[in-house]
């Protein structure tokens, strides 16, 4: 995705981002044990989803920032 921005190839990019998108989940670990066990078993779908569990957690739940935290409900 990077180098197709870089090197002026949309087309690339596009390609790049889709297969991201459709992959798979990788499989449990830490820190998504973690967050489903918090969030009642939550599952993640694909590899963009995991991903973003991982950002959430490094962003809030490291530092102790539920109260800004996307998936707090309170």
């Amino acid at each position: 995705f990077a180098w197709g921005e870089t090197a002026g190839g949309s087309r690339i990019s596009r390609r790049a981002r889709a297969m991201y998108r459709a992959q798979p989940a990788p499989g449990e670990n830490r820190v998504t044990r973690q967050l489903t066990s918090y969030l009642r078993g939550l599952k993640t779908a694909s590899a963009l989803e995991e991903q973003g569990l991982i950002h959430i957690f490094h962003c809030h739940c490291e530092s102790g920032g539920c109260t800004g935290c996307p998936l707090n409900p309170g």
